[in-house]
């Protein structure tokens, strides 16, 4: 976290930190979530009370992202959808958000207009 706040990020409220991290810089919001992988090679959520949980096949087919000297993988557009619209079935009680539907809305435009 020192390294993003030296750059402006600050944390804001969201998942337990054991699960990820979520900053804002200049009003847009980003996130970090601890990865890990089970016995059988998946990728699965790493901390918190969902630990263990498998995330969407192919989430990590994306290419790598860069803060600085700090790279990162990101989450493919395919499977940030998938999340987005999921997490109200796959955490009952937790409402569907305005933002959600926007980001879903901005994701698939984005992977109309990309080239090749």
């Amino acid at each position: 976290m020192a390294a993003l706040r030296r750059r402006g990020f600050q944390a804001v409220d969201g998942p337990p930190v054991q699960q990820q991290l979520d900053v804002v810089r200049d009003g847009e919001e980003s996130s970090f979530a601890w990865l890990a992988r089970d016995a059988a090679g998946r990728l699965v959520v790493g901390g918190g009370p969902w630990a263990g949980e498998p995330y969407p096949a192919g989430m990590l087919d994306w290419p790598a992202g860069r803060i600085g000297r700090v790279c990162c993988p990101i989450i493919s557009p395919a499977a940030q959808i998938e999340i987005k619209q999921m997490m109200p079935v796959w955490v009952p009680g937790r409402p569907r958000r305005a933002k959600d539907a926007a980001d879903v809305a901005r994701l698939r435009a984005g992977l109309r207009n990309r080239r090749p």
